[in-house]
């Protein structure tokens, strides 16, 4: 595996019309690095807007077939469970049966984690 960092954005939420912020952009970042670690570095809202955006990042990373997956959740703000299925489920591709790692997420995804009981498929740091 060659070592390096991809990064790349969604598309721009819309303005919501009563001028109130809208979600958060998302951002996917990977770094690979010589011992198999692959550490992909989200931001921003994962939610039904940006589901395949986040689907078609995750499985062109994995392609790498890292031997450890560390996903660094410290800058996301919110994800459904559908986006934090999609992030564990890419955990199923390493080898002899690794548990992708969920870094720093903040309270919100926690929770999320613990009520769908996602966070029994990988290590929360």
């Amino acid at each position: 595996m060659v070592a390096g960092v991809i990064t790349r954005s969604g598309a721009p939420a819309d303005p919501a019309p009563d001028g109130v912020p809208g979600p958060q952009r998302p951002v996917f970042e990977a770094r690979s690095d010589d011992g198999g670690t692959l550490t992909i570095v989200l931001s921003g809202d994962l939610d039904i807007v940006n589901r395949a955006w986040l689907a078609r990042h995750l499985a062109e990373t994995m392609k790498q077939q890292p031997r450890r997956l560390v996903i660094d959740m410290a800058g996301v703000g919110f994800a459904d469970s559908a986006s934090l299925r999609l992030i564990v489920r890419a955990g199923q591709l390493l080898p002899d049966g690794g548990r992708p790692v969920v870094r720093h997420p903040r309270p919100v995804v926690h929770r999320v984690l613990q009520i769908t009981g996602l966070d029994t498929f990988c290590d929360l740091t």
